[in-house]
């Protein structure tokens, strides 16, 4: 259900035993397919109702969904007694 590609929600300094020990984790969720009905933007241009499935193609796809960044989030850095988080 989480679709075809492996996705990781954080990013991971990979240095073996040099540099910092650290890791970002950037807040995530996850979006089931949904339907966008249709609205008219400030400029006036009417935009068509549309099915959103997080793909990037024209398929309706109701089975995957995507992951999008919280709106405002703010990565994190997180360290706990030399463990990486």
């Amino acid at each position: 259900m989480l679709g075809e590609a492996a996705f990781q929600p954080y990013a991971v300094n990979t240095f073996s035993g040099r540099g910092k020990k650290f890791t970002t984790v950037t807040p995530v969720h996850y979006v089931r397919p949904h339907w966008v009905s249709s609205y008219t933007r400030k400029d006036g241009t009417f935009v068509s109702g549309y099915w959103r499935d997080g793909d990037g193609n024209t398929k309706i796809n109701r089975q995957t969904g995507y992951f999008a960044k919280n709106p405002g989030a703010v990565p994190e850095i997180v360290k706990k007694k030399g463990w990486i988080f």
